[in-house]
C-alpha cells in the first residue's frame, strides 16, 4: 500500500493541510472554508485577502442616499415621510453591506479569485 507523500518527504496524513497550504494561509487573518480554485484545482480553504464594498455599502454612500430619501420624502410627505426615509436609508444600507465581495487568495498556486 502506498501512501501519499508530502513534497519534504514526510507522508501525508489524512484531513492535515500540506505544509506550503498552512504556511501560505497563515499570511491571512481571515479564511473562507471550502472554495475551489479554477486555476489549479485545489478545493479548502482560502485566504481572504480584501473585501469589495459597492460605493452604496460605504459609510459616506449610505449618508448621501440617505440625505437624497430625506430630501425627496420631506417634499412629498413632510416630517414623517423624513423620518420614514431615514429609516429605509438605514435598512438599506444593512442590505447593502450583505452585498460586498471577498478577494481569496489560493493557497496553493496564490492565484486571486473573487466570486461573481
Amino acid at each position: 500500500m502506498s501512501q501519499h507523500m508530502e513534497p519534504s518527504g514526510s507522508p501525508a496524513q489524512p484531513g492535515v493541510l500540506p505544509e506550503h497550504i498552512r504556511q501560505n494561509l497563515k499570511k491571512y487573518r481571515q479564511h473562507a472554508e471550502r472554495i475551489t480554485c479554477l486555476e489549479c484545482g485545489y478545493v479548502g480553504p482560502m485566504g481572504i485577502k480584501a473585501r469589495i464594498k459597492p460605493w452604496y455599502a460605504t459609510w459616506w454612500g449610505s449618508i448621501l442616499l440617505a440625505a437624497i430619501a430625506a430630501s425627496i420624502a420631506s417634499v412629498l410627505f413632510g416630517g414623517i415621510g423624513m423620518m420614514a426615509a431615514v429609516i429605509v436609508g438605514g435598512l438599506a444600507s444593512a442590505l447593502a453591506l450583505s452585498g460586498s465581495r471577498d478577494i481569496h487568495s489560493c493557497p496553493n498556486c496564490e492565484a486571486d479569485l473573487q466570486r461573481r
